[in-house]
């Protein structure tokens, strides 16, 4: 959070969207930008497994009723399973940009892969 404040110049007076994120986050920040939180999420992304989002469709129905902590902690029937999987919808880089037309995009990466997007627009 700290890498993000730096590079963003964030201030007390710094309007920020945050989608999917949670309001704790933002107490490792020094300063305390003007937050709008937007859970678009139905499950929280931390209830499942850290590299389940990059495997494919055919790999996440296999694993997800037994090998993701969301799994682990409801214990969903084959089906739930499959429909969990289904309904997930993550953004390309190209369509997050299209959400914010004109703003800069920053991406978080782990591992060499992009964890997440970030957009700054600047008045």
């Amino acid at each position: 959070m700290r890498a993000f404040e730096a590079a963003f110049s964030v201030t007390d007076r710094t309007r920020i969207v945050d989608i999917g994120g949670t309001c704790a986050n933002w107490l490792l920040t020094e300063r305390r930008p003007r937050l709008v939180m937007v859970n678009i999420c139905p499950r929280p992304t931390r209830c499942r497994s850290m590299l389940f989002r990059f495997l494919p469709k055919a790999a996440k129905r296999a694993l997800a009723r037994n090998f993701t902590v969301w799994g682990l902690l409801t214990r969903p029937s084959r089906q739930q399973a499959v429909a969990f999987v289904d309904e997930l919808r993550l953004l390309s880089r190209r369509q997050f940009s299209a959400l914010f037309p004109g703003a800069a995009l920053k991406l978080e990466r782990w591992c060499g892969w992009t964890k997440s997007f970030s957009a700054l627009k600047t008045h």
